[in-house]
């Protein structure tokens, strides 16, 4: 009887054929979203970056806790002090040089300033991602899990497309709205009419299951360059009028990626653009800690990077 229930259903899933794959599509676009308060996994990169490495960086992929995705971290530590499950503490924190890395902190607590998100709170759950962009340190996001082991290849196929990502300014870009707070940052009253923006650059369209580590080694090694495919979405975190006066958007913003969606490497992105043209402008540089007396600008939260999760079956 089981038999002919059997053939039964599969003559009628088959006569209406359109309608079944239509549920199979929909349970294809369920989303995934990376969670990155522990790390399920560390991979690090020898040789990766080599003027980093000049000056004691190593580069490191963090996985998320379900080892699905990736990010790039630059730490000052070696691959004997990183763990797994990796936590990042306070200590940790301390020894972030650039790239992205898990928050140590609540993001309420003012004593973490100019790191925490400007919202007081994170997207979702209890921790998200420092994002710092920097000329040797670029801050990469894969939509695949790019550890040097088997694990890959169900990565591979139970996420789909990227879908987008969360971005949130810190705290230290209150200080933009302040005359007294932009003393303190360096910033002149010549500075009008820009935007800072968020943006996000797609690399590697074709890739093998074999060439997956050994591509973003290649990428890290070049120090990447701004690539010619760069998302249409982007969020403002910041702009000032024409009379000189700023606005802070402290809340999250969502970046839809649909138009790079089918990319395997990302990289997030902070600039200065006239708010007319959208060109690049010279009339603020953002800096980080790297550099003395530095605005520390040159940072942002990310949070919640969003997947079509796939069926295996």
């Amino acid at each position: 009887m089981k038999k002919y229930l059997a053939l039964a259903c599969a003559f009628a899933c088959a006569a209406s054929f359109t309608a079944c794959h239509d549920d199979d599509d929909d349970d294809d676009q369920k989303n995934y979203v990376a969670d990155f308060t522990s790390s399920s996994a560390v991979s690090y990169i020898p040789g990766a970056q080599t003027a980093a490495n000049k000056v004691g960086l190593n580069a490191f992929l963090l996985s998320d806790n379900e080892g699905k995705t990736d990010v790039a971290c630059y730490m000052y530590a070696s691959e004997q002090e990183i763990a797994t499950p990796y936590i990042v503490d306070e200590e940790g924190f301390e020894n972030f040089y650039g790239g992205f890395c898990p928050t140590a902190f609540d993001a309420s607590d003012e004593s973490w300033d100019p790191y925490r998100p400007a919202s007081g709170s994170y997207h979702s759950g209890s921790g998200a991602l420092v994002c710092n962009p920097g000329q040797l340190c670029r801050p990469i996001f894969t939509r695949r899990h790019f550890a040097i082991d088997m694990s890959a290849l169900g990565s591979a196929i139970t996420l789909g497309d990227m879908e987008g990502l969360w971005v949130c300014p810190t705290a230290q870009y209150s200080k933009l709205t302040t005359e007294e707070g932009r003393s303190e940052l360096g910033i002149s009253s010549g500075v009008k009419n820009v935007e800072i923006r968020f943006y996000v650059y797609a690399y590697i369209k074709t890739l093998s299951l074999s060439a997956g580590w050994s591509a973003i080694k290649e990428l890290f090694a070049t120090n990447i360059k701004e690539s010619d495919v760069k998302s249409s979405s982007y969020a403002v975190l910041a702009k000032c009028d024409a009379s000189g006066n700023w606005t802070v958007n402290k809340n999250w913003q969502y970046v839809d990626l649909d138009d790079v969606e089918d990319y395997y490497v990302f990289e997030a992105s902070l600039a200065v653009v006239d708010a007319s043209t959208g060109s690049t402008s010279k009339l603020l540089e953002l800096q980080g800690d790297d550099v003395d007396g530095g605005n520390k600008l040159n940072y942002c939260i990310v949070d919640d990077i969003t997947l079509e999760s796939k069926s295996l079956f």
